[in-house]
């Protein structure tokens, strides 16, 4: 009897008409349900794509409209897809990492989870607590929590409780040496059992290759002690011998997780695959005789080992067949594509060995201040460096100019000129000598003069006239006269001038007019040398890495660019400086060749 539901998980009907009901079990992987309903069926309108059906208590899986097909009698076959495989509707968009120290593989299996647009499935029991590192790019969900315990290398087992919802994810270990939980025994439940053993699957030595291309293709020595593979025990290489293959997952991109999943790989490969098919019939509903995946099994007679597929027969005689084998899963297959199982399609992010260049040619000295600087950039998504390259040439200094003779021409100026002169404050100029005075009095001639009466004379007094250096005496009386007769003579008189100029300015006010004639000058095109520069410093990054006695050579710069990591810093710039012990002319370009992987947060 079948159960069927909408896509909201609502029980809207039963399938009572359903038949040859087909369950298909395969261990970590999805599993299928197959049945059949009558063309006149009404509940085939029901049957939508999406809906969810379930054979009696079983799990819940989810029709798929590709798989309705109309059979030769009329009838509907319908094949659904266990729930499991709603997680590959969500991506992973673009790069995703996740993992390493202190990161376990339980939150590892969460993140993912959370991812869902609607959240279908929560994490129940996890058995492991590694802390690999993992790297998706534009991944389903489902085929990122596939690969998470790929890389294990003890067996395991996903289950499942889709009885409620959200629907219950556990990761569970397989204990291989635990005691058989189900025996096999022909003439009692075993039909009939056919025994496959595969020898040309097994490998020995094996070679893990990752990320890149060419000789960019990430291997294992810097984490195996130099060595490029990894090598079965000597006891499994003295019955095997030494076979070697390839192995390579474009997934790894970090030396040590690749190691560790190679390490996985070559646990399951070093030995045969050995598989059973079994048809058995069930004889009760005893759990202990009832087969189910992952079950430690023990074919009599044959060996014990873990049911790893069945098939049932969902009849009213059950009638199923099973698979067993030595390993959980058939991972032989990996050594051409790991990652390709039930729909599950792995996209990884590409690269390619990428080379760039750029040059510089400058004049330059043997100062900080005058050396040649030569900047370049190394990013982020630079994987791998093969080569960073420096060729370096020194010549003489050249100059570019040279003077040149002047016409000769006169040209006249005219017009107004203004002037504006200031002098000395508080100079005193001082001036002497003679002058000679000449005065002629009369030529020799008397003078008279006569007194009238009346006029009261003061006979005790004189009156002197002074002259030059001597003096006349008079005496007055009432009425008289008398006559002065002075001789041609001549006064002399010594004097000085003392003057005394004030701070002052004198001021001119003037133009020019200047008026060229059209002409020309000529060039004469002659490079000039000099200096003598025969060595050059070497700065990288600001650091002394060189004195080079030579004026052209190339420098293997990868030595100079280490940091303390041993490794050259991605995502920064790089300085190169030359100073030639002369002046001088320097050219310098350098390449840089390298493995860059096509990641990024935008596409432009």
């Amino acid at each position: 009897m079948i159960q069927l539901y909408d896509r909201n998980f609502r029980k809207i009907a039963v399938l009572e008409n359903a038949y040859e009901i087909q369950e298909e079990q395969t261990i970590n992987s999805v599993n299928y349900l197959e049945f059949t309903l009558p063309d006149a069926d009404p509940k085939n309108e029901l049957c939508k794509p999406f809906h969810f059906v379930r054979y009696k208590d079983g799990d819940l899986y989810r029709i798929m409209a590709p798989e309705r097909t109309l059979t030769e009698t009329g009838d509907y076959l319908y094949k659904a897809e266990h729930v499991f495989a709603m997680l590959i509707d969500d991506l992973l968009e673009h790069d995703h990492v996740i993992g390493g120290v202190g990161i376990f593989t339980e939150d590892v299996i969460r993140d993912v989870l959370s991812r869902q647009l609607t959240p279908n499935w929560r994490l129940g029991e996890c058995d492991f607590r590694f802390q690999f590192e993992y790297g998706w790019t534009d991944e389903s969900l489902l085929a990122a929590l596939h690969s998470i315990p790929n890389r294990f290398v003890d067996p395991y087992i996903w289950t499942f409780d889709t009885h409620v919802h959200p629907f219950v994810l556990n990761l569970k270990r397989l204990d291989m040496d635990k005691h058989p939980e189900m025996y096999i025994r022909a003439g009692k439940n075993a039909l009939q059992v056919k025994h496959d053993v595969d020898a040309t699957t097994v490998v020995t030595r094996l070679y893990p290759r990752g990320d890149g291309e060419g000789i960019n293709t990430l291997t294992i020595e810097s984490a195996n002690g130099g060595v490029p593979f990894i090598q079965s025990p000597p006891e499994i290489v003295a019955k095997y011998g030494i076979v070697s293959r390839p192995w390579r997952d474009k997934r790894y991109t970090n030396p040590q997780s690749l190691l560790e999943a190679g390490r996985a790989m070559l646990h399951e490969l070093q030995t045969p695959f050995a598989q059973y098919e079994v048809d058995f019939a069930v004889l009760g509903e005893d759990d202990f005789h009832t087969p189910a995946i992952g079950k430690v099994v023990e074919v009599v007679g044959f060996k014990k080992t873990v049911i790893t597929k069945i098939v049932w027969n969902h009849d009213e005689v059950p009638k199923s067949s099973l698979s067993i084998a030595n390993k959980p899963k058939d991972i032989a297959g990996a050594l051409s594509d790991l990652a390709n199982r039930q729909r599950i399609e792995a996209t990884y992010a590409q690269g390619a060995t990428q080379i760039y260049a750029d040059s510089i040619v400058d004049n330059a000295g043997p100062t900080q201040q005058q050396q040649i600087d030569l900047r370049f950039f190394i990013p982020r998504e630079m994987k791998i460096i093969n080569a960073v390259n420096l060729r370096v040439r020194v010549s003489s200094f050249r100059a570019y100019s040279q003077a040149t003779a002047g016409g000769g021409i006169a040209t006249p100026t005219s017009g107004p000129s203004t002037a504006s002169t200031t002098g000395g404050g508080g100079n005193i100029a001082t001036t002497s000598g003679s002058s000679n005075v000449s005065t002629t009095v009369g030529g020799g001639g008397t003078t008279e003069n006569t007194g009238t009466s009346g006029i009261n004379v003061d006979w005790g007094s004189a009156w002197t006239l002074a002259s030059g250096g001597h003096s006349h005496e008079f005496r007055m009386v009432t009425a008289h006269g008398h006559a002065v007769t002075f001789p041609p003579h001549s006064h002399g008189m010594s004097h000085t001038h003392t003057v005394t100029p004030q701070s002052h300015t004198h001021g001119m006010a003037h133009t020019h007019t200047l008026t060229l004639p059209s002409h020309t000058h000529q060039i004469n095109p002659v490079i000039a040398h000099f200096g003598n520069a025969q060595s050059y410093t070497l700065f990288v990054n600001g650091q002394q890495r060189g004195v080079f006695s030579t004026t052209d050579n190339e420098i293997d710069l990868v030595p100079h660019l280490l940091a303390a990591s041993g490794t050259i810093q991605r995502g920064q710039w790089h300085t190169i400086s030359v100073r030639p012990n002369d002046i001088a002319r320097v050219e310098m370009s350098y390449y840089v060749q390298g493995f860059i992987r096509s990641e990024g947060s935008r596409r432009v």
